[in-house]
């Protein structure tokens, strides 16, 4: 009677574990890129209220996690999904913007080591930044919080003006038509060559990236 119960025990389980799969595999193939803008804008803006609330004038680490914490309360959903289908260099943005948030909301506040905790944090918030730059530049992402679009040209270097040398340039080295135009193709083009030159994904245009493809592509072979 026992081996009986427990052998139903077994399969009851093994059912309940498929249909929580089943769930989970729904869950993410419903999700979207059109759905990870919608909820990137309030996740900012909740990191941005929760960081207003703390009111500490100089950022601690304790409250630095907690704040990615608020905002991976939103946005975790997104770790696992995959835009490629969709939307291929949505998925890059996909990818790289939840690594870096995983990478600041996983630290640990307690970390004795100072420099080691806040140069982790800055890889990620780096990672973040670059995507946000070009949400805001190339997809013209609305509602972000001021001080963050306001500051995204200093973090990360900018985007190059549409029509000067380095966009003509970038574009015939990535092989796109070069149009003078940063747009979807060239910045997905410019992610696809970094990829290849195992160089960070970043696909900001500007005269780094330029300098940057000229010396790698140079070592590969490729000039």
């Amino acid at each position: 009677m026992k081996k009986r119960a427990a052998g139903l025990a077994a399969v009851i389980l093994c059912i309940l574990c498929l249909c929580g799969t089943a769930v989970f595999a729904e869950e993410q193939a419903s999700l979207t890129f059109d759905g990870f803008l919608a909820d990137l804008v309030p996740a900012l803006n909740t990191r941005r209220d929760f960081l207003n609330q703390a009111g500490a004038e100089a950022l601690e680490k304790e409250t630095a996690v907690l704040a990615a914490q608020r905002e991976w309360e939103i946005m975790g959903k997104y770790a696992a999904a995959d835009f490629t289908a969709e939307n291929e260099n949505g998925e890059y943005i996909r990818r790289e913007y939840m690594q870096g948030l995983e990478q600041q909301a996983g630290l640990t506040a307690d970390e004795a080591d100072d420099s080691k905790f806040w140069k982790s944090w800055d890889e990620g918030y780096l990672r973040r930044a670059y995507v946000l730059e070009e949400l805001y530049a190339i997809y013209y992402l609305e509602g972000m919080p001021d001080e963050v679009t306001s500051r995204l040209g200093d973090m990360t270097g900018g985007y190059a003006a549409n029509g000067t040398q380095e966009v003509y340039q970038l574009q015939t080295m990535v092989g796109v038509e070069a149009d003078g135009q940063t747009g979807k193709k060239t910045v997905l083009a410019l992610k696809k060559k970094q990829e290849e030159l195992g160089l960070p994904i970043n696909g900001v245009v500007n005269s780094a990236r330029v300098e940057e493809l000229t010396r790698k592509m140079a070592e590969a072979g490729q000039g």
